[in-house]
């Protein structure tokens, strides 16, 4: 984790202190020399994880964390919850390199202050930092449009679970919702232990649960008619007995 600290200080007010966290050093230079140009913003630290972001946090205290969506030990969206947490008065400005509609969802429900794309112009990005730091919510014009298409959706179809899990989460969370262990869910589906860990992260995210029992729960009442799953679908502890 690289630690830098700006001796400059904008005469008038204080600059906005920024942690910037991107798992990509290439990109993280790119953005701490663009963003350094401007006056009245210092970047106070830079990491490359989450874990190395919370350091820093406790560390710096930043005015703003300016936040990678897809980190390699946790996601952009789950770090913002645990900074929300930790630090209430620094403010998340998640990037994005790709417009991930349910994952802004998420960001906005999940204490993120801003969602702003990798491919926006420098102006942009230091005006939704300015935002953000003032303590007003910012979405660019793509992405606030995206988020009221969302709303309009759910609009139509309530907090359906159906409506928002993709195909395999569907599968994924019917033979959670029978017993299966994470292994078990593996072996039938065919895919890796961390695959099937990782559509459980993604189904928290999206029916806006924290574990596994809430999941099931949200998962019977808007899926499984009745709370209740189908007769004749194998599990080991009974087909009604988890719901």
């Amino acid at each position: 984790m690289k630690r830098r600290r700006s001796d400059i200080v904008a005469e008038g007010s204080a600059p906005i202190r920024i942690l910037l966290v991107e798992d990509h050093e290439v990109v993280r230079a790119a953005l701490r020399v663009l963003l350094e140009r401007s006056d009245g913003i210092d970047i106070v630290d830079e990491a490359g994880t989450a874990a190395e972001a919370l350091a820093a946090l406790a560390l710096r205290q930043p005015d703003v964390a300016v936040v990678d969506l897809h980190l390699p030990d946790r996601s952009g969206i789950e770090l913002s919850r645990e900074i929300r947490v930790r630090a209430p008065r620094t403010k998340v400005l998640i990037l994005t390199a790709a417009l991930e509609e349910e994952r802004l969802l998420s960001a906005v429900m999940g204490g993120a202050d801003g969602y702003l794309y990798k491919t926006t112009s420098v102006e942009q990005l230091i005006h939704a930092i300015k935002v953000v730091a003032s303590g007003k919510p910012y979405l660019g014009t793509e992405t606030c449009n995206s988020f009221l298409g969302i709303l309009r959706a759910r609009l139509l179809f309530g907090l359906s679970a159906k409506a928002v899990l993709s195909s395999q989460e569907l599968r994924v969370m019917g033979l959670v919702a029978e017993g299966k262990t994470n292994k078990e869910i593996a072996v039938m589906l065919e895919l890796s232990d961390k695959t099937v860990k990782n559509y459980l992260s993604h189904v928290y995210e999206k029916l806006g649960v924290t574990n596994r029992a809430e999941a099931t729960a949200k998962f019977c009442r808007t899926v499984v008619p009745g709370g209740v799953l189908p007769q004749g679908r194998p599990s080991a502890k009974g087909p009604a007995q988890v719901c």
